[in-house]
Formats: C-alpha cells, structure tokens, sequence
C-alpha cells in the first residue's frame, strides 16, 4: 500500500471492516478498541490477516483477495479491470458462487493457463497440435509458506508473477478480451428472452465454469505461435436454430461419451482434470476451422480425441 500523508492509517481486511468501522462510529457508543501496526513486511501483514479471520467465517475467495493484495499488490485486480472483467473501480467479489464476475481463483488460473499454453506451444510444430492430452492448470485457493518462511500463493502462479508483467503483456490482454467477448455473447443469448434456452446462471456464465475457462485459457496460450489458428480460436462460435448458444450450455451439460461412467455430470461442468483436458481439445478442435458450431457431433469428436489418445499412451490397441 502507498503512504498518503493525508490519510495515513489504512484498514487491513478488506471492505467489510470498512463498513463495520462506519456502522459502529454512527451507530453506536460501545468502545470496541484498535490496534495500530507500523513496518509490517508481506509475512506480517499475512499472519495479521490470517490471525484476524480466525474467529469469523471468511470464504475462500474473501481470504485470496486478501492475499492477492499482500503479496502482489493489486496487479491482477488491475489487469483484470482492464481487460473488463472487473469496473473501473470494482474489486473482486467475496463470494464467487454469488456473484456473476471473476474471482480472484478464475483470474490467476486463466492468467497461469496462458502462459503454460504458450510455452508448450512453441515446442511444437503446427502438425504436432493435435497429437498431444494437454493439462490446463486449476490454480489452488490459499497460501504456502516457501523457503524461509515466505508466504506464497500457488508455486506455479507464483511462478508466473514472479517472472512476467501482465500489465504490460499485450498479447495476454488480447486474449483476456477475446475471452471477455465469448462471455458476453454467451450471457447475452442465454439472457435473451427471445432463445428456447433455460435462464439459467450457469448456462449464462457457461465460460466461467473453471474447466471452461482454463481450457480456453491455455489453447489461447498454447496457439500464439499458430497465428492462423490462433484466430479461429478467438472467434465466438458460431450459433444456430438448434444451438442458439456459443457454449451450447444445455448440450454440454447433458453431454457423456460412451466410455464415460453412469455418474459423469456433463462436459464442462466440473473443474476435474478429466473436465480440464476435454475443453482444452474441444476448442483446439475448434481451432481448425473457421466457423464452428459446438453441437453434440463436435462435442464427441474433441472428447472421442481425448479417450483415444490416453488409450495409446498407456499401450493400449
């Protein structure tokens, strides 16, 4: 946090102490007490969180703003307000199964997805795309405690911060506006009152689902050194009378292969690896054309991909 001598104390814990301090001031006669810290390093500042959330109940998304904050200051929140994801000046939300935005999680996962993509995809010639089970990454909630006792969020994300400056990384904001254009579109005909499909929060936010967005995410990563089919990707697929969705939300949730188990919830429903590796081929399928439809044919191609090549990878016929 920067010192501003106009209003040096700064509250730690995020807006809803804020919000407590106004309503106990205008509400109330009751002294409650404070406590006033100076110097605190990123170690401090996180056991103070950490200590301080103990006794209440903090959800996950609440306690990874907190340590977003500590750690990297608001470098994602940043990004991720200029790509769109977030306002102007909106924050995270505290409840991610509550809100219809980005959670702290989703963001560091698409941005870690990107940069693992990208990485794998210049090991590969353009021939070779489609002949590998790629692994996008699911990032973990929480903190580690490194070397030394320094506090660290997920090691491959701290991983990617630590290296690259995504505030500056124009490719990385492309693609977080690519992805951004996939959402609306999808929330937007769902939304529509006009379209035969349920109304649905999670058909709406169909590419929020942490399968979907990794998936997507790391193909972006994966194609930026296969500009041609780095072009098909980014392009919302295409809709019809019949799939009247980009994601085709109801379809894909009703979607199971042959060789899946009886229980098995629907494509991109689950943030799984199973899930993960299945979208990822899905939309680098998609990637090979111009103009894609995501129907059930599509659906049991990318994912009869999939099967096929973990079969030959474990010798079997």
């Amino acid at each position: 946090m920067d010192y501003d001598p106009e209003t040096p104390l700064k509250v730690w814990g995020g807006q809803h102490r804020i919000k407590a301090i106004l309503g106990a001031y205008s509400r109330s006669d009751r002294y409650h007490g404070f406590r006033i810290y100076f110097n605190l390093d990123t170690i401090q500042r996180t056991e103070i969180a950490l200590i301080s959330n103990t006794n209440i109940s903090v959800s996950n998304d609440t306690f990874d703003r907190m340590i977003e904050e500590t750690i990297y200051g608001g470098v994602l929140r940043k990004w991720c307000q200029k790509v769109g994801f977030l306002g102007e000046n909106e924050d995270f939300p505290d409840i991610g199964s509550r809100s219809e935005k980005i959670t702290v999680k989703k963001a560091r996962s698409f941005v870690t997805n990107f940069y693992l993509g990208d990485t794998r995809g210049r090991e590969l010639k353009s021939n070779e795309l489609d002949r590998n089970v790629y692994e996008p990454y699911l990032v973990e909630t929480g903190v580690k405690t490194g070397a030394d006792s320094e506090i660290t969020a997920d090691p491959v994300y701290e991983k990617i911060m630590r290296q690259r400056n995504i505030l500056n990384d124009d490719a990385l904001l492309e693609a977080g506006q690519r992805f951004l254009a996939l959402h609306n579109a999808q929330y937007r005909a769902v939304a529509d009152p006009k379209t035969s499909i349920k109304n649905n929060k999670g058909y709406k936010n169909k590419a929020l689902v942490e399968s979907v967005l990794c998936g997507w995410s790391y193909v972006a990563g994966l194609l930026q050194s296969h500009p041609a089919r780095l072009a098909n990707h980014y392009r919302v697929p295409k809709t019809s009378g019949k799939v009247p969705d980009p994601l085709n939300a109801e379809e894909m949730s009703k979607y199971k292969h042959d060789k899946d188990e009886p229980t098995y919830r629907g494509l991109g429903t689950r943030s799984a690896l199973r899930d993960r590796q299945r979208i990822a081929q899905l939309f680098l399928a998609k990637s090979l054309e111009e103009n894609v439809t995501i129907d059930t044919r599509f659906m049991d191609k990318a994912v009869s991909q999939v099967i096929g090549l973990l079969s030959l990878s474990q010798g079997y016929a």
